[in-house]
């Protein structure tokens, strides 16, 4: 079967027909297209400009620019029966024998092994019937399920059965400290990556790519410049082959949660108030810091990037193509859509890059100041 190859480009938007029904990743309604070979997502609220939806591009573009692994992803238009969704459409990472597990699986396999084998099969049956929407659409990780039976006991949900009261009741002090377990992305720094890393891939014998640190590093850097806040666990994967007997770091995904917000952006907040960023020890800034290594070299060219101009002609090309697409999307989608303002966008893509640049010189003064094993991005939270 041959593979469908799509160019992605800002100045005319991928429009594509085919009807689905949404599937939601996380809190977005999404679909595969292509026998899996692209990904298709749209905000849940199509009438509410969230900016994701810009932060993912500039994300893709701006990695591409600085040589950083992402998936590459464009704008794409799915023509419905009476009306029109505006997304991302990105390409699969995955090749036809490779598999991706997030870091957070890792962690709730990891969780699990302390309690009774037949707990989780409890769990999410019980669940089912307390949360069916969130069960059939929504992602399953541990604190979600955990969290909500506790919560749905709380408030004496209709939904629970006799049973499932009874069932919750017991295993109380469990599902407390599952909860609490599996919340581990306030601390979530490098060293626990990594961690996780290594022991899936021992338990699998792996073996795992040496650069995997440095396309961490990496990640963590871009994610302080644009102040992303939805780099959980979740957001992280392995890519592996069984076969093969390798694993790597994922391309980083899932970037939208950041854009023009920056610096002085108020906190805002995620559901379940996971806190969303990777953080850095002391042991990276060591090596940001020592000019021998590959991640200070990458640093280096991240702050000639913006030095030398090359950020600003991004941002000026990107405000130009962006306006394009405005015209583009008035032919396509309805008036009472979600459209960026012409009027705006010169001061919007100067508050980008301006927050951009806030972000660097942020990190550059706390390189320069370090001196303890706090994250080099945790002060921006």
């Amino acid at each position: 079967m041959k593979k469908k190859e799509i160019l992605f480009d800002l100045k005319q938007p991928y429009v594509f027909k085919k009807v689905k029904i949404p599937k939601y990743v996380s809190y977005n309604p999404s679909y595969w297209l292509f026998h899996k070979q692209y990904f298709f997502k749209y905000p849940k609220h199509a009438q509410q400009d969230t900016g994701e939806l810009v932060g993912e591009i500039v994300v893709s573009k701006l990695c591409k620019e600085l040589g950083v692994d992402c998936v590459e992803c464009g704008y794409a238009i799915n023509e419905q029966k009476g009306h029109e969704r505006r997304g991302i459409m990105s390409k699969s990472f995955l090749s036809e024998k490779e598999e991706a597990i997030t870091l957070s699986e890792i962690r709730d396999k990891e969780v699990m092994k302390d309690y009774p084998k037949e707990l989780y099969f409890q769990m999410m049956v019980v669940f089912a019937r307390a949360c069916p929407i969130t069960f059939l659409f929504k992602f399953k990780d541990l604190h979600v399920v955990a969290h909500s039976l506790l919560y749905k006991h709380k408030m004496k949900s209709k939904l629970l059965m006799p049973f499932d009261n009874t069932f919750i009741e017991k295993n109380k002090k469990y599902l407390e400290e599952i909860k609490e377990k599996t919340r581990t992305e306030n601390a979530l720094n490098i060293d626990e990556c990594e961690r996780r890393i290594q022991m899936f891939a021992t338990e699998n014998g792996l073996t795992v790519s040496s650069d995997t640190r440095f396309k961490l590093q990496q990640m963590a850097i871009i994610d302080a410049i644009t102040k992303q806040f939805d780099r959980h666990a979740g957001n992280i994967s392995i890519i592996y082959d069984k076969k093969q007997k390798t694993a790597r770091i994922a391309p980083m995904y899932d970037n939208g949660m950041c854009e023009r917000f920056g610096i002085d952006a108020p906190i805002m907040d995620y559901p379940l108030q996971v806190n969303c960023h990777i953080k850095l020890s002391e042991k990276d800034i060591e090596e940001i810091n020592n000019p021998k290594t590959e991640i200070s070299q990458f640093f280096k060219s991240v702050c000639e990037f913006y030095q030398n101009g090359k950020a600003k002609q991004l941002f000026n090309s990107m405000k130009e193509e962006f306006c394009i697409m405005d015209s583009i999307k008035e032919k396509h989608l309805n008036q009472d859509s979600d459209l960026l303002e012409r009027e705006k966008t010169d001061a919007y893509w100067a508050e980008a890059e301006q927050n951009y640049k806030k972000g660097l010189d942020y990190i550059k003064k706390e390189l320069s100041a370090s001196k303890s094993c706090r994250a080099i991005v945790e002060k921006m939270i």
